[in-house]
């Protein structure tokens, strides 16, 4: 695939194809791979350290995305036009989100 195009407000809208977790894959090549991710109020951020760099952009909602390298725990602010970056194996997750969290999320395929 030379070029694609995608919607974001369809992509939100097709929950049968979301995960248990609120995670929907919608793009994939051999360098990235992209999809929607959901957190919805009362919820839990359950993800494990990846094996890619990855960067968020918060479509709707806030909330901070809390990483840990090490001992050293940050906190960033996470809201609507937020762009945040996660370095590949850092433990992290979402926490204190709002009325929905949704988020785009692109992971960079690591060369070898």
């Amino acid at each position: 695939m030379k070029t694609a195009a995608f919607e974001v407000s369809q992509l939100l809208q097709n929950h049968s194809g979301f995960d248990k977790d609120g995670w929907q894959e919608f793009f994939r090549n051999e360098a990235l791979f992209a999809g929607v991710y959901v957190l919805t109020p009362g919820g839990e951020d359950t993800q494990d350290p990846h094996a890619e760099d990855e960067i968020y952009y918060v479509l709707e909602g806030q909330g901070e995305l809390v990483s840990w390298e090490g001992e050293r725990e940050t906190r960033q602010s996470a809201h609507a036009g937020s762009v945040l970056f996660v370095s590949r194996e850092v433990r992290h997750r979402f926490e204190n989100f709002s009325a929905g969290l949704k988020l785009l999320v692109f992971f960079a395929t690591n060369p070898k």
